[in-house]
């Protein structure tokens, strides 16, 4: 008896570290601006990245703008 809930104790704790773990992940994009483009393709290029954002999360590049850092990365920490 002791034994089962000692390992229902630690699947439980495995449990919790995964997830911990799970959400701690973030992924990373590296936007690199070659020194040769125009400002219109980096002005280009950022509005993309706005537009995939707006997209993927439902929220639009108005309410991102108006966001806190905090909140903003708490919003895409749920995206992601």
């Amino acid at each position: 008896m002791h034994a089962q809930m000692a390992n229902a104790r630690t699947v439980a704790s495995q449990q919790q570290n995964i997830q911990s773990s799970i959400a701690s992940l973030a992924d990373i994009i590296v936007v690199r601006f070659d020194k040769n483009k125009s400002n219109d393709q980096r002005n280009s290029l950022v509005a993309e990245g706005k537009t995939a954002l707006e997209l993927a999360s439902g929220i639009k590049s108005s309410t991102w703008a108006a966001m806190t850092a905090s909140e903003a990365e708490e919003q895409t920490d749920l995206v992601i």
